[in-house]
């Protein structure tokens, strides 16, 4: 069944809360040692004993990729507007934004919203470009569960450890350090030793 891009975006925070909530639960019921191996062995459900903590981080990896593959196949058809089975730059942005989007990525803007936005359409282009493996300018399935969740393809670690130092290494020396990690904390009068508490 096709949905409208509003029915999608709606839906899917509820998904991801969903799975967290589930995540959560199954993190505390395992430390109380009250969940079984039936949770992670779903097909073996006479089987009650206290799930390892390894198998529950295997369930939760199987949940999550189960989602971030069924929410690929599930939002691709709505992306692929001309129905080749390749999701292009424009396609993409035709249905997300309602219009094509040129990226400069050299260019600086003055006007900080329209900077923002620039830096963020720059941002997800690189995404786009790192998960198009065949270098086809268009995504097939594969290369778009790649773009939309990153985090559970194994070839975009090199696109997550870019990113991240792109954001956090303010001095562009190649490191985070743990100020720039933590940011300006002078905004809010905390110390760096307070905000450690927090995490």
């Amino acid at each position: 069944m096709a949905t409208s891009s509003a029915e999608n975006f709606s839906y899917q925070p509820f998904k991801c809360l969903e799975i967290r909530y589930t995540t959560l639960l199954l993190m505390a019921c395992c430390a109380s040692g009250a969940i079984g191996k039936q949770i992670v062995q779903e097909d073996h459900l006479e089987t009650f004993s206290v799930a390892s903590l390894e198998e529950i981080t295997l369930w939760i990896q199987r949940v999550y990729r189960t989602y971030a593959l069924d929410d690929a196949e599930e939002r691709f058809p709505e992306f692929d507007s001309n129905n080749d089975g390749l999701v292009s730059w424009d396609e993409y942005n035709m249905v997300l934004h309602g219009h094509t989007v040129e990226v400069d990525v050299d260019a600086v803007l003055e006007d900080p919203e329209e900077e923002s936005l620039r830096f963020l359409h720059a941002k997800e282009k690189r995404r786009f470009d790192f998960a198009d493996m065949d270098g086809s300018d268009a995504l097939n399935l594969t290369e778009f569960l790649a773009f939309t969740h990153p985090s559970e393809v194994d070839h975009m670690a090199d696109f997550a450890i870019e990113d991240v130092l792109s954001e956090y290494d303010l001095d562009k020396d190649g490191f985070i350090s743990l100020s720039e990690f933590i940011g300006d904390l002078r905004a809010n009068g905390m110390t760096i030793e307070e905000k450690l508490k927090k995490f």
